[in-house]
């Protein structure tokens, strides 16, 4: 088979390969994260991930990922449940915190980030919860004014 033809082969297969994959969170699990408005410089807070698995059977918290902007400001101090690996990812601006956890069906699952701000400024930037794998994600923008 020449060149162009096994490209043209390995292009279609992709095409309907990406076709039968789902990359949508499950309906059935929300996502809420909350933290608050605003935080002196050197007061530790919490940004708390709640996951709601509403649905008949369980699902798998993959990941979670938030802006690496955060981090300009402040130190991730503690992660509870913790997580096995983390990693930045520069190319997307994003770190990201591996947890492999299962969520059981009909069941609510926390996570809390501890933050220890280091400077003044206002931290924004998109959070991802990526459910069942890492390409089906709940996102949520997140600000915070560090005074």
């Amino acid at each position: 088979m020449a060149r162009a033809e096994l490209f043209g082969v390995l292009l279609l297969a992709g095409v309907l390969l990406a076709g039968c994959v789902s990359f949508q969170p499950p309906s059935n699990v929300f996502v809420q994260i909350a933290a608050p408005d605003s935080v002196a410089s050197g007061q530790a807070f919490n940004v708390t991930i709640l996951i709601q698995n509403s649905d008949s059977r369980e699902h798998r918290l993959d990941s979670i990922d938030l802006p690496l902007v955060w981090l300009k400001g402040m130190d991730v101090v503690g992660v509870f449940p913790p997580s096995y690996d983390h990693f930045d990812l520069a190319v997307v601006d994003q770190r990201t915190y591996s947890f492999n956890t299962m969520l059981p069906a009909d069941s609510d699952v926390g996570v809390v980030f501890t933050f220890a701000p280091q400077k003044a400024g206002t931290f924004y930037g998109p959070w991802s919860v990526c459910i069942d794998g890492g390409a089906s994600c709940r996102d949520q923008d997140l600000r915070i004014l560090v005074n």
